[in-house]
């Protein structure tokens, strides 16, 4: 294996850790995470999907990330 695959399987093994980590929150918390950064939507979006305020998504987005980021240490 070639340098160059180690920086792909550390991208690998580090989106494999995330959606390990991000499997153990609600599954509201885990909406929230995909639709943002997966689905590209912004959180106007999002809160009228999910029929919440936009306020409350972003407070789930942000303290789901932070989480996400603690249990990745």
């Amino acid at each position: 294996m070639s340098a160059g695959n180690n920086g792909t399987d550390d991208k690998e093994l580090l989106s494999a850790q995330v959606i390990k980590v991000l499997n153990t929150v609600t599954e509201e918390k885990q909406k929230i995470v995909r639709l943002k950064f997966w689905a590209h939507l912004d959180f106007k979006q999002i809160a009228d999907y999910l029929n919440k305020s936009e306020a409350v998504v972003r407070k789930s987005y942000y303290n789901t990330l932070l989480a996400l980021k603690n249990r990745l240490r």
